[in-house]
């Protein structure tokens, strides 16, 4: 089995994109680093961050970033819906 490589993603409440941010092959340090993101001064209000796993591939983590954007999409679509 591959090594588990954990990955601190972001979306920024006026994007609708998953960004990665930070990655290691210790869930705790990237833990860490996410906690460390939120507790920072330069921390936008409404930032949204998560630990994604992946095999560490840079095409691994994106398709896994585009994967959660559809997911939101489809959720906002689903909620618009319901509205009318």
């Amino acid at each position: 089995m591959a090594r588990q490589y954990y990955t601190v993603i972001e979306k920024q409440p006026d994007s609708h994109q998953w960004c990665p941010q930070f990655g290691d092959y210790d869930r705790e340090v990237a833990e860490q680093e996410m906690r460390d993101m939120k507790d920072s001064g330069s921390f936008v209000k409404g930032t949204k961050l998560k630990v994604i796993i992946t095999d560490g591939s840079q095409k691994a983590i994106m398709a896994k970033c585009v994967q959660l954007e559809a997911e939101s999409q489809a959720q906002r679509n689903g909620k618009l819906n319901n509205l009318t």
